[in-house]
């Protein structure tokens, strides 16, 4: 699953990359009730790349880069509970 990441802003003190790629594994099921389908979906999402920028050549500031040296690097993991209704 591809994604982008809206919220990113410059010049803050931890910035992460824009774009990230997942991996998911879920489950689902139809439920058919009188007058609509409802279909409960679980979802896993695993990052599979570092999404912490460590070149922070735009800081103005330089005593922030302890937060971005303070980490090797950085995964996003999400779990998702989506309700669909039909």
């Amino acid at each position: 699953m591809p994604c982008i990441d809206l919220t990113a802003r410059k010049h803050n003190a931890l910035l992460t990359e824009r774009f990230g790629c997942y991996i998911e594994i879920g489950l689902g099921c139809d439920i058919y009730l009188r007058y609509f389908k409802l279909i409960p979906e679980l979802k896993f999402c695993f990052g599979l790349r570092d999404i912490i920028v460590h070149d922070r050549s735009d800081l103005i500031d330089q005593t922030l880069m302890k937060f971005t040296n303070s980490l090797d690097r950085g995964r996003a993991s999400m779990i998702v509970l989506s309700f669909y209704f039909e």
